[in-house]
């Protein structure tokens, strides 16, 4: 064979000694006997790093599981490693095998039966310190948690002041039993998302949500949401209709638009599916009642001619336009929201927290760190509007607009008052001229205070 083309090794023959040879004859089977054992090496070297991160040197002790165990709670991965180096500076950790063991002493903590009575404990110790938090449990024939709710005294009165727009979804993975966890969101007057309500359920099915919104009534004096936006989720929608029906029910734009159409109608349509979804758009975004009814009526002639499965679907989605179609939606107050995503960021904060293994306990807390969270950015908010306006001309402006501010200071956010702020400071420095009238906008002054006795049809000449 040409040596030329013999693939490039990089190992190479040192003829070390060292060797051991196991032998099982049938006498002793299925034993294995050590025959020869030669631990003495020469022509090589080791390399530091495979002793120093070979799989058994990266194993914890249990004295350093136990150390790891009483710190999980207090500190990060990053941090445990440097105070384990203090105590053992020869050892090198691995960062994935101490976040491993983080996780597994903060699951360790909670048994199985204890997670949910440790969980409610919590909640009872924040009742018990502060009336104003309120929680509620469930729990199945067999004392099983079946669902659980909660809502804090900042979360309470949050709700209770921005409950013009409502926002609710499930995620998925946040606790190791497998419990949906469903979160209501509101805007407040900065415009940012604020977490109002948490509850764990067993399911996603139309008592589960009937269970959630009636926990919503029961802690804010039955004071219901204006209006709700939801995903294309029929067991949340009969539940809203059953628990807050006066509440405006409105579908996220973007399920409907971006995931329920294509899924669908995207096959039945075929080549015709871009112009279809095209079309859909506009007639969707009609400014009238009559203009969306004949554009639809058009849309259904065009892509639903010998095609019952799209006749059929747009016809179902056409008898609930009122909750997606901009005709209806674009009536009701919905603070520029037409989709849930406000809700799905704040899920995905708190995902980046949890996981599927994740205890209940520990979920809670997560939550609790993300309010305190929206807490401190609110309070940023307010300190940046008022560190950001030139001070003299600020006390000028209130001076000389302090009744107009004094009146919309008690309707109006951070944002909006922000705004009024600038543009009354900006009218200061406002320049004007005289406007001389011309003869036509003269006569047309008279002709308004001297009403036409001619009639309707005759016409005043200038």
């Amino acid at each position: 064979m040409d040596p030329e083309k013999h693939r490039n090794k990089i190992s190479k023959r040192t003829n070390c000694p060292c060797r051991i040879v196991l032998r099982s004859p049938k006498m002793i089977s299925p034993y294995w006997h050590i025959t020869t054992a030669v631990t003495a090496h020469s022509g090589h070297g080791f390399e530091q790093g495979t002793m120093e991160f070979n799989r058994r040197d990266r194993q914890l002790t249990d004295k350093m599981l136990e150390q790891i165990s009483s710190l999980a709670g207090r500190f990060n991965a990053k941090q445990i490693i440097y105070l384990l180096n203090q105590e053992w500076p020869d050892k090198v950790f691995d960062l994935r095998t101490v976040t491993n063991a983080i996780q597994k002493a903060r699951n360790n903590v909670y048994s199985d039966g204890s997670e949910a009575a440790e969980l409610y404990k919590l909640l009872q110790d924040k009742a018990r310190k502060d009336k104003e938090w309120y929680f509620a449990t469930e729990l199945d024939a067999e004392g099983r948690l079946q669902r659980i709710f909660w809502m804090s005294p900042s979360q309470r009165s949050l709700y209770r002041r921005y409950r013009d727009v409502v926002l609710s979804d499930n995620t998925f993975k946040t606790n190791r039993f497998g419990m949906p966890f469903n979160a209501i969101v509101i805007v407040d007057n900065s415009g940012k998302n604020r977490l109002v309500g948490c509850s764990l359920v067993s399911g996603e099915h139309t008592k589960d949500y009937e269970w959630i919104l009636r926990q919503l009534l029961m802690a804010n004096d039955n004071l219901a949401p204006h209006t709700i936006i939801v995903d294309n989720d029929h067991a949340m929608e009969a539940a809203c209709a059953s628990v807050i029906g006066r509440t405006v029910l409105l579908n996220c734009i973007w399920h409907l638009g971006h995931q329920n159409l294509g899924r669908n109608l995207r096959g039945a349509l075929g080549k015709d599916w871009q112009a279809f979804i095209s079309t859909f758009w506009t007639t969707r975004n009609a400014l009238t009642v009559v203009d969306f009814e004949n554009r639809w009526s058009q849309h259904v002639k065009v892509f639903g001619v010998d095609k019952p499965d799209v006749e059929a679907y747009l016809e179902w989605i056409f008898k609930r336009r009122e909750h997606w179609a901009w005709p209806w939606v674009g009536t009701r107050f919905t603070a520029g929201i037409q989709a849930t995503q406000r809700v799905e960021s704040v899920n995905a904060i708190i995902k980046r927290a949890v996981n599927s293994k994740t205890s209940l306990p520990v979920l809670f807390e997560s939550t609790e760190k993300m309010l305190s969270d929206e807490a401190r950015t609110s309070r940023y908010l307010h300190y940046r509007m008022d560190m950001t306006a030139d001070p003299s001309l600020t006390q000028f402006t209130k001076k000389m607009f302090a009744d107009i501010i004094d009146v919309n200071s008690r309707f109006l956010g951070i944002a909006a008052k922000g705004q009024m702020m600038m543009e009354m400071m900006r009218s200061i420095y406002y320049q004007s001229e005289l406007h001389q009238a011309t003869k036509v906008e003269r006569a047309a002054e008279c002709n308004e205070d001297q009403p036409n006795e001619a009639g309707d049809d005759d016409k005043v000449s200038i």
